[in-house]
């Protein structure tokens, strides 16, 4: 790094923090911009130029703003209970498995949400969401994994699709808020009376998984694995608790 200026180490932590993703910023290449104009305008400044570009450097925030969403529902246990069914996807998708539906209800969301429904799934519209969903909860994976094994031992699979598909309709505007809510709660009851226990449900995914994919999943158990121990809660939450409408 050139120099030991206070101004080049502001520069070098302005660039730590774009490598890590700890500065959010409204357009792509904004703060490396501004990191490689520091480079070159460091040693063409003079030292009173640098204290006063410091002390306007101080008053900036990494903070930030906080995102405007469509969502007018406050999260609960009940809505991080639906979010547990596919936290391990959420995961692997670097999103947020606090967030129902793993993304903030806005623009952006809505479009990576369209690309994944259109790109893994031919879903595009509301009729082709409503025919994914209805295959998913009447035949899915399950029932030819059946024929070959003789028992429906993937249904975790199934149902962790089925929820966090929901998730991903609400976000791509193809379901409201609430009908995506009030579906994911049937469903999460329906889940709870066919496993006894996070890890009987998350079993079940990954016998899925591997039937599937026709590899094993260790990867994901490992994400699973990791959650269980966050402090974070996620898979704290009982997994006979009482859902209800909280929205």
């Amino acid at each position: 790094m050139a120099g030991n200026s206070p101004l080049c180490y502001n520069a070098y932590h302005i660039r730590t923090k774009r490598i890590s993703g700890n500065i959010k910023h409204s357009a792509e290449g904004e703060t490396e911009y501004a990191y490689y104009f520091i480079l070159y305008a460091t040693p063409k400044i003079k030292e009173s130029g640098i204290t006063f570009f410091n002390n306007v450097c101080e008053s900036f925030t990494e903070n930030a703003p906080e995102i405007e969403t469509a969502s007018s529902t406050e999260s609960s246990d009940t809505i991080q209970w639906f979010n547990n069914t596919y936290a391990t996807l959420t995961v692997l998708n670097t999103w947020d498995y606090t967030l129902y539906g793993g993304q903030p209800a806005d623009e952006t969301g809505r479009g990576l949400s369209q690309n994944i429904l259109q790109n893994s799934w031919d879903v595009t519209d509301r009729a082709s969401a409503d025919e994914t969903l209805d295959w998913i909860l009447t035949e899915g994976h399950r029932v030819a994994f059946a024929e070959e094994m003789d028992y429906l031992a993937d249904a975790g699979w199934d149902y962790s699709h089925a929820m966090s598909l929901l998730g991903f309709y609400y976000l791509a505007g193809y379901y409201t808020e609430e009908e995506s809510l009030d579906y994911s709660l049937d469903l999460a009851k329906d889940i709870q009376n066919h496993f006894d226990s996070w890890d009987s449900f998350m079993e079940s995914y990954f016998i899925g998984y591997e039937y599937w994919a026709g590899e094993d999943s260790d990867d994901r158990r490992e994400i699973y694995e990791e959650l269980k121990s966050s402090s974070n809660i996620p898979f704290q939450l009982d997994w006979n608790m009482t859902l209800e409408k909280t929205w």
